[in-house]
């Protein structure tokens, strides 16, 4: 992978004779090397002060609700009559970018060579708040297996899971969570006939597929949370892959969602493109939003200052460009982040607008909750970076 911490961190320069004692131009100083080094060292402070201050804040997204155009679903959606009395589309969702490429998964198949999105189960990340799920499911040694790819093939070395395993674990939630509803988004690359229903079938989750029959007509609402559950129409599923809504009854995700670029490219501040394959932002013959917020190359040091600041902003950003419309299903890297005793995931994640209970429990800007396990370790290397500068300052003066 590209992607490493020196794209964003202030970079040292090396200490050589070309750079002691000279300026930008190159030309010596007067004074000599000694105020040359002088210089040449007080730089190299000025770098690690900001290495130091990179390391050291991360502003957590504090989040209101401007408006009722959607709010995020609670921990236990039955339990709040404001949720379940809404439409399916007026509520916002926690979603997880490839939810199956977990950090320390089992190699199945060798040695894995791709890089991962999440960094705990998808059992705990459902037991977590996230009621959405990104997989991506390939033909696989003869079965259907979650996966990376190179040029469109699972290999040894990208491969996680067989489909089967996750399709189980979602189950086992849904039979524990009465209450609760899922969404599958799958990236489709499936040519085997009625492969991903065959696994549907294998793990007995049948009876919670939202039946397309019931999906809206273009521009209309969803059924309501409280109908959804009381029907047991608990998992909804979206395809890729156009063919399998005729073929396997499976919704094409984009006759129903509406998905801004994924990526780098659906990074640009202020600006939410969509993606080739869905409508423009702005039409409202969907009536899902999925906004997507990661990185082309997940790098997992670095999410807890992504996901702040500039994640409200893109949220703000889309919301306009969505023709004043809230991201019904938020998808991002390495969502988990640390909460206060108490505090519901869900509520206290990347949605973009609270309940009415939840505003209290939300963090202060530059709070604890953005705390992630990976910023544990960051005072130390800020430590040892500033002690390595004064090992080098002392050495020279």
């Amino acid at each position: 992978m590209a992607s490493s911490r020196h794209n964003v961190l202030p970079r040292l320069a090396p200490l050589t004779k070309s750079n002691v004692g000279a300026t930008s131009s190159g030309a010596v100083r007067r004074g000599g090397p000694r105020r040359g080094l002088r210089r040449f060292v007080r730089s190299q402070r000025n770098a690690v002060l900001e290495l130091v201050n990179f390391w050291t804040t991360a502003t957590p997204i504090r989040i209101v609700r401007p408006d009722s155009s959607a709010v995020p679903a609670s921990c236990l959606a039955s339990s709040n009559r404001y949720i379940t009395s809404l439409p399916f589309n007026k509520v916002a969702w926690l979603t997880t970018h490839n939810s199956f490429a977990i950090v320390g998964a089992p190699e199945l198949t060798g040695p894995r060579i791709t890089f991962y999105n999440q960094e705990d189960s998808v059992t705990d990340q459902l037991n977590n708040g996230v009621r959405g799920l990104m997989l991506d499911m390939y033909d696989y040694k003869n079965d259907v297996w979650l996966c990376h790819s190179f040029d469109g093939e699972c290999l040894d070395i990208t491969s996680f899971a067989p489909a089967l395993d996750t399709v189980k674990e979602i189950m086992t939630f849904l039979v524990n969570n009465p209450s609760e509803i899922v969404t599958l988004f799958i990236e489709d690359y499936v040519s085997a006939v009625n492969g991903i229903s065959n696994v549907f079938r294998a793990a007995g989750i049948n009876q919670y597929l939202f039946p397309l029959a019931s999906m809206p007509a273009p521009g209309a609402d969803w059924p309501t949370v409280g109908t959804m559950i009381q029907n047991n129409w608990r998992l909804v599923v979206f395809t890729s892959k156009s063919s399998k809504q005729a073929t396997e009854g499976i919704a094409y995700q984009w006759n129903f969602v509406d998905e801004n670029q994924y990526g780098d490219d659906g990074l640009v501040a202020g600006l939410c493109p969509n993606r080739a394959e869905s409508q423009f932002m702005n039409s409202t013959r969907n009536s899902l939003i999925l906004q997507n917020y990661f990185h082309t190359n997940p790098v997992q040091d670095t999410t807890c200052r992504d996901n702040s600041q500039a994640l409200y902003d893109e949220l703000t950003a889309c919301y306009t460009a969505s023709a004043n419309r809230w991201a019904n299903f938020l998808s991002v890297d390495f969502y988990k982040t640390r909460t206060a005793p108490g505090q519901c995931p869900s509520e206290t994640s990347l949605s973009p607008a609270t309940s009415p209970t939840a505003d209290a429990q939300l963090p202060s800007p530059g709070g604890p909750a953005a705390e992630s396990r990976a910023d544990k370790a960051q005072p130390w290397v800020a430590f040892l970076t500033f002690s390595c500068w004064a090992l080098i300052h002392l050495l020279l003066w």
